[in-house]
C-alpha cells in the first residue's frame, strides 16, 4: 500500500480568514482517495497473500483516514467557534454545525474502535505465531 499519507488542514486567504469549505471538501476527496487506494490494495491480494499482511495494509489505511478524519473534526470545530462568534450567525446554521461536528465526532470513534479491533488481531495473531515457535 502507498505511503502517501495524506494530511488536509485549514486554509487561510490573504485577509486572515480561513478558507473553511475548500479545507472540508478538501479533507472528504482526501478520505476518498485513500478508501480507492486501500480498494485497490485489495483488490491486488489474492490466496497467497498472508492475513498478516493483510491486517497490515488495513491498519496503515485506517491510521491515515482517523488522522485525515481528526483534522475534519478540528476543522469543523474551529468553523462552529467561528459561527458562534459572529453575531450575524443564524441559529439554525450553528446548529447545522453542531450536528456535522458530531457526525464527524462518531465517524472517528468508528475509526477508532476499527483500529483497536484491527490491533487485537494483530496482536493475537503475533501471539498465536509465537506460541507456535514455542511448541516446535
Amino acid at each position: 500500500m502507498a505511503n502517501d499519507l495524506k494530511k488536509v488542514g485549514l486554509i487561510f486567504k490573504a485577509d486572515g480568514s480561513a478558507d473553511f469549505i475548500k479545507s472540508n471538501q478538501a479533507v472528504n476527496a482526501v478520505l476518498k482517495e485513500n478508501y480507492q487506494q486501500f480498494e485497490l490494495t485489495q483488490s491486488q491480494w489474492d490466496s497467497s497473500t498472508k492475513t498478516s499482511e493483510k491486517l497490515r495494509d488495513k491498519m496503515q489505511y485506517l491510521t491515515q483516514v482517523y488522522d485525515i478524519q481528526n483534522d475534519k473534526v478540528r476543522i469543523l470545530k474551529t468553523e462552529l467557534k467561528e459561527l458562534q462568534s459572529n453575531e450575524q450567525s443564524s441559529t439554525v446554521e450553528i446548529e447545522k454545525k453542531k450536528a456535522a461536528v458530531a457526525q464527524a465526532e462518531a465517524e472517528l470513534g468508528r475509526y477508532q474502535k476499527q483500529m483497536n479491533a484491527t490491533s487485537k488481531e494483530i496482536k493475537s495473531g503475533t501471539n498465536r505465531s509465537k506460541r507456535f515457535c514455542k511448541e516446535t
